[in-house]
């Protein structure tokens, strides 16, 4: 963990400051340690939709870092919050130093298919439960 920190950089965030915007590179995992972060996708009329509300212990980014991809959500500090920053540069060699990084990482991606396949089951389930095909899914054909 001591590794970890020496590789890491801790920011203090101020309420309403944004930590990454929505379309920007990815190149950093984010760990909250403490406070809350919302992060929210932007659609192309403006509107707003929360994806999740971070609190400590929780870790955005690891999908679109791993992927070399750019940052689906706009992530907003609801509160004043401390996060730990691990670059794409620092995390390769942090998981080959401690294997404890890559469980963490591993956890934190498992925990996430673990949130969307719950999304998944409750819209199946709302699927099912619509009456006379309103407000169901469109079904794909053959």
């Amino acid at each position: 963990v001591r590794t970890l920190l020496t590789m890491a950089d801790t920011r203090r965030c101020r309420r309403g400051e944004l930590l990454f915007r929505q379309g920007d590179p990815c190149d950093e995992i984010v760990l909250i340690l403490e406070g809350t972060v919302k992060p929210s996708r932007l659609s192309d009329d403006g509107g707003e939709q929360t994806v999740a509300l971070l609190g400590s212990g929780d870790c955005y980014c690891v999908t679109p870092v791993f992927l070399y991809a750019r940052y689906p959500v706009t992530a907003q500090c609801l509160s004043a919050a401390t996060v730990l920053r691990l670059s794409r540069k620092n995390e390769f060699p942090a998981l080959q130093v401690d294997p404890r990084v890559a469980a963490g990482v591993v956890r934190c991606l498992a925990q996430r298919v673990e949130r969307l396949t719950a999304v998944i089951e409750s819209l199946s389930t709302f699927q099912d439960q619509a009456p006379s095909g309103r407000g169901r899914l469109p079904q794909r054909g053959p």
